[in-house]
């Protein structure tokens, strides 16, 4: 495994996030492209060690452990096409799903967060005694439908999780 290093970015992350006591479900994913190391002997480990080596950053930054899961999805989830260099780049990636209960957290880690559905959705509200009626969809700018509470239990600071966190670059002179 390679070493951990305390990244500023996930440093400010974890300061969001140990706040608040909700779930975090960490996903790793790869692009398309052969590996077969002793490290990694497939995209499978290699996307697990991309989640597992973020929750580790967090955790070290004071992110309760037990709140984190790691799942590694490995190329089978991309986000663009592997046929370009760009499109490889954007697919070697990691997502920070925090979730609003348990049960939203169990839906996610089995289907993973692209691909939640409106019926996986149905029924956590029905195990939630929640109603149709309690959730909203609303498109992303990128055209993808997500569900959400129309108010959410535990009230996140949501404006603060959605920024772009800015880490001033040092150059050298």
């Amino acid at each position: 495994m390679p070493p951990i290093s305390i990244d500023p970015l996930f440093a400010e992350v974890a300061e969001i996030l140990k706040e608040y006591p909700n779930p975090i479900h960490v996903e790793g994913f790869t692009d398309d492209q052969y590996i077969s190391t002793d490290e990694f002997p497939s995209n499978w480990e290699l996307s697990a060690a991309r989640a597992a080596s973020i929750v580790r950053i967090l955790e070290l930054n004071g992110v309760e452990p037990h709140r984190m899961a790691a799942v590694g999805f490995g190329e089978y989830q991309p986000v663009r096409d592997n046929g370009t260099e760009d499109g490889r780049r954007i697919n070697r990636r990691a997502v920070i799903v925090v979730s609003r209960d348990r049960k939203t957290q169990r839906v996610v880690a089995a289907f993973g967060s692209q691909q939640v559905s409106e019926d996986a959705v149905s029924s956590v509200l029905v195990e939630d005694r929640a109603t149709p009626a309690d959730m909203e969809r609303v498109e992303t700018e990128d055209g993808k439908v997500i569900f959400r509470r129309k108010v959410p239990r535990n009230e996140l600071e949501v404006d603060r999780l959605t920024q772009p966190i800015t880490t001033p670059v040092e150059t050298e002179q």
